[in-house]
C-alpha cells in the first residue's frame, strides 16, 4: 500500500510537470508568434511608408506636367479659387450695406509660371469662378507646383488651394 500510494504520488508530480511544461511551452510559442507578427507588421509599415515616399516624389512630376495642360488645369484652378474664395467669404463678417472697402475682397497668389500664363486672362477666370467676389492677383509669385493661395486684402484669413498644400 505504501508502494502504491508513493507511485501515484510520483505520477500526479509527473503529471503537473507535464502540465507546467506544457504551459510554459505553449507561452513561448506564443510570445515568439506575437514576436514574428510584430516583426512582419513593422516590416510592411517600412513597406507601406517607402511606397508612399515613391509615390509622393512621382506625384511631384506629374502635377507639374498636368499643370502645363490648359484644358486639364484652367477647370481645376478656376475650382481651386471659388472654393478658397468662398470658403474665405463665409467665414468673414461681410461689411454692411453700401459700405464696401474700395480695395479688393480677396488676394490670389500664384507659382511664377502660372502668373505668367494667366495674368492677362485672369480676370475672366475670377468672373467664371466667382463672379460676385473681386480678386486681385498678385505680382509676387509663391513657391509651389501649382494652384493657388486665396487670401483676404488684410492678411488675416488664407486658403490653401496649391498642390503642395494639398499633398
Amino acid at each position: 500500500r505504501i508502494l502504491q500510494e508513493s507511485e501515484e504520488r510520483i505520477r500526479l508530480r509527473e503529471q503537473r510537470e507535464v502540465q507546467l511544461a506544457e504551459t510554459a511551452g505553449d507561452r513561448v510559442y506564443r510570445q515568439r508568434v506575437q514576436a514574428a507578427a510584430l516583426d512582419f507588421d513593422a516590416a510592411l509599415e517600412r513597406l507601406r511608408w517607402t511606397l508612399v515616399q515613391e509615390v509622393i516624389g512621382m506625384l511631384g512630376e506629374r502635377l507639374t506636367r498636368f499643370a502645363e495642360d490648359d484644358a486639364a488645369y484652367l477647370p481645376l484652378l478656376r475650382t481651386c479659387l471659388r472654393s478658397a474664395a468662398r470658403s474665405i467669404e463665409r467665414l468673414r463678417d461681410a461689411p454692411p450695406e453700401g459700405e464696401r472697402a474700395q480695395g479688393p475682397d480677396l488676394v490670389a497668389e500664384m507659382n511664377a509660371r502660372d502668373l505668367k500664363r494667366f495674368e492677362r486672362s485672369f480676370g475672366e477666370m475670377v468672373h467664371a469662378a466667382a463672379p460676385e467676389l473681386r480678386i486681385e492677383l498678385s505680382r509676387e509669385p509663391i513657391d509651389c507646383l501649382g494652384g493657388v493661395v486665396v487670401r483676404d486684402a488684410d492678411e488675416t484669413m488664407r486658403v490653401d488651394a496649391t498642390f503642395d498644400g494639398r499633398i
